[in-house]
C-alpha cells in the first residue's frame, strides 16, 4: 500500500522545491524555509515501532522539500525542515504524524 505513494510523492515534493527555487531566483520572494515540530506517535521500543519510525524518516526525506531532523520520543514530536512550507503529506500521517 505505501509503495504506491512513492512516485507521486517524489514528483510533488520536487515540484514544490523547484517552484521555491524559481521564485527565489527571480527575486519574487524571500526564502520560506522553516523548521517545524510535528506531533508524532512514537510507539514503543518493539520491532514494529522501530520499523514504523524508519519508514516515516525514509518516506518523509525521500524528496528535497522535507528532511526529518530528529524524533523526540519523550515529547512525541518530530522536527522537520521544509524548504517550501506545505502540509504534512498523507504518507507521513499514515505513519504516525499529526497536523
Amino acid at each position: 500500500m505505501l509503495g504506491l505513494w512513492e512516485p507521486w510523492y517524489a514528483l510533488s515534493g520536487t515540484a514544490a522545491i523547484l517552484k521555491a527555487l524559481v521564485r527565489q531566483l527571480l527575486g519574487r520572494s524571500r526564502s520560506e524555509a522553516q523548521f517545524r515540530a510535528v506531533r508524532y506517535d512514537y510507539g514503543g521500543e518493539d520491532e514494529g515501532s522501530c520499523a514504523k519510525r524508519a519508514r516515516f524518516v525514509a518516506y518523509m526525506t525521500m524528496v528535497p522539500n522535507f528532511i526529518v531532523v530528529g524524533i523526540d520520543h519523550k515529547s512525541h514530536l518530530a522536527l522537520i525542515h521544509q524548504v517550501s512550507p506545505t502540509e504534512t503529506p498523507r504518507i507521513g500521517r499514515l505513519l504516525g504524524a499529526e497536523e
